[in-house]
């Protein structure tokens, strides 16, 4: 009898400075760490558009002084952007006007992800985050057949913040 590997959860978390050159930093930090995973390219641009957006909302509501925090999360085929700030007030999806020069943000990220909530951070401020569809080259897949389950590996170019954790099947069901 042959199993299926047990899931791979693939984890990576990247702080930045709570000013507007934390949006662009935020998008290349996406891009960057989704194409090292080996998620798809499509996934991968609308990665890039959603933490681009909970990233300039992340820094529109904070205070300079405050940072911002983004977290990718890729898990059953599911990816999970979240954008974590200091404000407590929460997101509000608007419509706005023809003329105005923003507040679609969040209308886009509900355009192109599966869902999006938010929640309020453990200590502090809250989390935005918004789930799309991954689906992944080969070389994420034959990945998941690495190392025995309950194994942490530590890849990508900074293995402070970017790991695989392999989940024992009995946990994944």
């Amino acid at each position: 009898m042959t199993a299926d590997p047990s899931p791979a959860i693939r984890v990576a978390v990247a702080h930045f400075p709570s000013i507007v050159a934390a949006v662009p930093d935020a998008r290349a930090s996406t891009v960057r760490t989704l194409t090292a995973w080996s998620v798809d390219a499509d996934t991968v641009d609308l990665a890039e558009l959603v933490a681009c957006e909970l990233a300039s909302n992340a820094v529109k509501t904070s205070r300079p002084d405050d940072g911002v925090a983004l977290r990718l999360t890729v898990c059953d085929a599911v990816l999970t952007v979240e954008m974590w700030d200091a404000s407590t007030v929460p997101p509000v999806l608007t419509v706005a006007h023809p003329d105005q020069e923003s507040g679609r943000g969040l209308m886009l990220v509900d355009a192109v992800s599966l869902r999006w909530a938010w929640y309020p951070g453990r200590t502090a401020g809250k989390v935005v985050w918004a789930q799309l569809p991954a689906a992944t080259t080969p070389a994420v897949r034959a990945c998941r057949r690495g190392p025995p389950h309950g194994q942490a590996i530590f890849n990508c170019s900074s293995p402070k913040s970017t790991m695989t954790l392999r989940v024992p099947p009995s946990a994944a069901t």
